[in-house]
């Protein structure tokens, strides 16, 4: 359930950068699509479609990680610094 919540609020959001409208064809643009954000002067989005050794060892160092510690990377660092739970 997490990670569908994270692909709907992802579509939502790409609903605003112009190029990578979804639902809008690129000839009608949502009216509130923006050209770049609000505190930077470009959208900052990934266009690497190459699959290689880093991204392969990278994605399996990830995993691994995860499943020893049966906790996604992200809260456990939290856990950790917290102390609230043995990590």
């Amino acid at each position: 359930t997490v990670m569908v919540g994270g692909c709907i609020i992802s579509m939502i959001s790409y609903q605003f950068v112009k190029p990578f409208s979804l639902i809008f064809s690129a000839d009608s643009t949502s009216p509130l699509a923006l050209e770049r954000p609000l505190f930077t002067s470009k959208f900052s989005v990934p266009c690497n479609r190459v699959v290689d050794i880093q991204l392969i060892s990278g994605a399996f160092c990830f995993g691994i990680g995860w499943g020893v510690a049966g906790l996604c990377p992200g809260p456990a660092m939290f856990l950790f610094a917290s102390g609230t739970k043995p990590v």
